[in-house]
């Protein structure tokens, strides 16, 4: 823990990148990462990778597809992130984008618990005759089996985040019901 990724840039995974590998990142600090046409601003987690992501900042950082994270593929149940700060993260790209923060797609099954998402954000596609192309401001899954608190005291804290649609969460292709209880959006 304590360590610190400021203000890299690569294709996908701003600060890193995995593949089928166990990984835990614990108090650490990602800020102004970028993947500017790529998946994750600071982190990718790409097939079979186990993650817990718990008590991280990521401010700022920067991608097409999760501002801040992109989880992509996952047998089993992962990643999970717990007790993180995902403040103005962005996802952004002429011709649209998903997540501000999060983005998790292709059965990916993230649990997320008890982190706090604050001004995150997802620009619209240039085109705005397709304004699907551009969503979820904080959150955004696709043909994922995603947990969002779920429970009493693991919920999520969602302040002032922006996107349409979807400001808060968006979930298209669903591979099970979205289990977002307990968590608290102002």
């Amino acid at each position: 823990g304590g360590c610190s990724f400021d203000q890299n840039t690569a294709g996908s995974g701003g600060a890193t990148y995995q593949e089928s590998d166990h990984t835990t990142i614990h108090a650490c600090s990602f800020t102004g990462n970028t993947a500017p046409s790529g998946r994750g601003g600071a982190l990718y987690f790409d097939y079979e990778t186990h993650a817990v992501i718990e008590n991280n900042l990521f401010v700022e950082n920067v991608a097409r597809y999760g501002g801040a994270v992109s989880c992509k593929g996952f047998t089993e149940d992962g990643p999970v992130l717990d007790r993180n700060l995902f403040e103005s993260n962005h996802a952004v790209y002429e011709f649209g984008s998903y997540g501000g923060a999060v983005v998790c797609s292709d059965f990916a099954k993230p649990v997320l618990t008890r982190n706090i998402f604050r001004h995150n954000t997802v620009s619209p596609p240039v085109s705005l005759s397709i304004p699907r192309l551009s969503s979820g401001g904080p959150i955004s899954v696709d043909s994922a089996q995603p947990i969002i608190g779920g429970a009493p005291g693991m919920g999520n804290l969602f302040e002032d985040n922006a996107a349409t649609p979807g400001a808060d969460l968006f979930g298209v292709n669903l591979g099970a019901p979205l289990d977002a209880r307990y968590n608290t959006f102002t």
